[in-house]
């Protein structure tokens, strides 16, 4: 990440992890907790950094004990938590942890987030009896815990030492159970666990145990959220104490294209530093797919990319972070009728390799949703080989060549139109209008029957990581949540509630709430909108008006940076259409 977008602050967390060098007083690991945040002090969420941890002898200069690269760490709120060691070390005047504490009384640790510079001041670590601590901030006492565990090794007296010491026993309060470890968990590291009922010497119970900002007692953060757990004074309050704020507009509109005809239906993707977005593009005389970069600060990099050139369209396409590169998918009119392609574009905007035709059949095959496994493609579309419309799914490797063949999804005398794909690490998830749900294995098989959620148009289907969220239009937007397993949870949820129409909700998910984005047109012409949803599915607050131009924004598409959102749109103010783009995040 560029310098300057990150900044540290101070560790809050330095604890034992419960891997200890055997016959040492020192861990071999460290469980580090610390806070990113934005220049603008806002702190990040939902996404990953690679960190770089050096010991050394002084505050400034001095000898370099050892390095410790820890890639892929994800952020939550502002908080990232890192087992030190576990990543590669690159030895020093030192070749473990364990020997930098035992053989150095005074050591100092620097972090480096990405290629920044490493970050001033450095932290002075000292080392205690089973823990680890940072001086000048307060740290958890991990050494009387275990000190707790270590006197009273067996509460349960089944004569199996306790897990968190180095036995096998993970619910010592009962001499009958000893294996069913899964209950007793600290999935944020936040030193508060959960579904524990062996460990009274832990804190517990963790109200919200997938947030490591929120726990009993924690401080409110001032950040949008409320930070505290039932029983804390204050909690049901958002911010409590702090100086107003709101979710509102980041500056002002930002022009991505200038040309002439008309551009529309853009796709955002956001790569953890910077934005990708793709559009059809009418420059040319017939519509091509078009792409560029902007920055995470909004402002556009290099020029526009043209990446299909062909007669004929090209529309309707779908854009995806691989972690790496981009994976764009559309619909081309090549014999007449549309098929769906695929191409990669690279980091930095390069076209990679020729377009890939995926779909090959009669008729017209259209709005391709595309979504990334972390190993490979997926794509679904609506298809009309079979007389009708229908749903169709195919895979596509890292590399851009399909795997197998298509696997139609849906099978009804009526149309179905318009999927929206979403991966869950385990499976796909697709909706369609109807609005229509089905699960899709990893390897592309249908998992079940279809599941009606509800009656609409245009859905937009995210994954939370232990459910779906969905927004449709109906004239108003709706929100509903989909089990992992399929089944609808709960009554659909009206979102929007003013004056003539809306359409085309595009649906964001935080890591603990969802934005919606969408056109609306309570003000004469359409505009685009924004909202916020909690987890439970209830809206938050008002809607919030993001564009106020002549004519009409339309066709938004929002996605989450980790603290913030983008969202891209097409918008006629300029008497064309043309892409516009603007972000929306939290002002104190």
């Amino acid at each position: 990440m560029k310098a300057g977008k990150i900044l540290l602050i101070l560790p809050v967390l330095l604890f034992l992890a419960a891997l200890l060098a055997s016959g040492q007083s020192v861990p071999q690991l460290i469980a580090y907790q610390g806070r990113l945040t934005n220049a603008s002090g806002i702190p990040l969420d939902g996404v990953s950094v690679d960190l770089t941890f050096r010991f050394y002898s002084a505050e400034t200069a001095g000898a370099l004990y050892l390095t410790v690269s820890q890639p892929g760490v994800q952020v939550s709120k502002g908080v990232y938590n890192v087992l030190i060691g576990s990543g590669a070390i690159t030895p020093g005047t030192e070749t473990t942890l364990a020997g930098v504490f035992q053989k150095h009384g005074e050591v100092w640790m620097s972090v480096q987030v990405g290629t920044d510079p490493e970050m001033t001041p450095r932290s002075l670590i000292t080392s205690v009896p089973y823990a680890l601590q940072a001086q000048s901030v307060q740290s958890v006492d991990a050494s009387a815990i275990y000190a707790a565990l270590e006197a009273d090794p067996d509460h349960d007296s089944d004569g199996i030492k306790n897990s968190l010491i180095g036995g096998s026993d993970c619910n010592d309060n009962d001499p009958n159970n000893w294996i069913s470890c899964a209950t007793c968990a600290d999935n944020d590291m936040d030193l508060w666990f959960s579904g524990c009922d062996a460990y009274v010497t832990l804190p517990g119970p963790d109200c919200n145990d997938w947030d490591p900002t929120i726990y009993p007692g924690a401080p409110e953060l001032c950040d949008g959220y409320d930070n505290q757990c039932p029983g804390d004074p204050g909690y049901g309050i958002i911010d409590e104490g702090c100086p107003p704020g709101s979710w509102q507009k980041i500056g002002s509109d930002v022009r991505i294209t200038n040309d002439v005809n008309n551009r529309w239906t853009p796709s955002l993707a956001w790569t953890n530093s910077e934005f990708g977005v793709s559009w059809q593009d009418e420059r040319n005389g017939n519509a091509e797919i078009y792409f560029a970069r902007i920055s995470g600060t909004g402002v556009k990099q290099g020029s526009d990319v043209r990446i299909t050139n062909d007669p004929n369209y090209s529309v309707e396409s779908s854009l995806v972070w691989t972690g790496s590169e981009y994976g764009v998918s559309w619909s081309h009119d090549c014999d007449g009728n549309g098929e769906i392609y695929f191409a990669r574009i690279s980091a930095a905007g390069v076209k990679q390799g020729s377009d890939v035709r995926i779909t090959n059949a009669a008729s017209s095959s259209g709005i391709p949703s595309l979504a990334w496994t972390n190993s490979e493609f997926g794509v679904s579309w609506q298809d009309e080989r079979d007389g009708n419309a229908e749903i169709y799914f195919a895979r596509i490797s890292s590399a851009g060549a399909k795997i197998g063949d298509d696997v139609r999804i849906t099978n009804d005398a009526n149309d179905s139109l318009a999927p929206s794909l979403a991966w869950t690490n385990s499976e796909f998830g697709v909706s369609w209008e109807g609005i229509y749900f089905a699960r899709i294995s990893s390897t592309g098989a249908k998992i079940g029957d279809d599941v009606r959620i509800t009656n609409g148009a245009a859905p937009s289907l995210v994954w939370t990581g232990s459910e779906y969220g969905v927004s449709w239009s109906g004239n108003e937007i709706y929100f509903g949540r989909v089990s992992s397993a399929g089944a609808k949870i709960g009554s659909d949820v009206r979102i929007t509630n003013a004056a003539n129409y809306r359409a085309a909700p595009s649906l964001a998910w935080t890591n603990s709430e969802f934005g919606v984005s969408w056109f609306d047109g309570r003000d004469g012409n359409a505009e685009i909108y924004f909202a916020r949803i909690s987890s439970a599915g209830a809206k938050i607050g008002d809607d919030v008006r993001i564009t106020n131009a002549a004519n009409d924004g339309i066709t938004p598409s929002l996605i989450w940076t980790g603290t913030e959102y983008g969202v891209s749109w097409g918008d006629s103010r300029d008497g064309n259409y043309e892409i516009y783009f603007a972000r929306i995040g939290w002002v104190p």
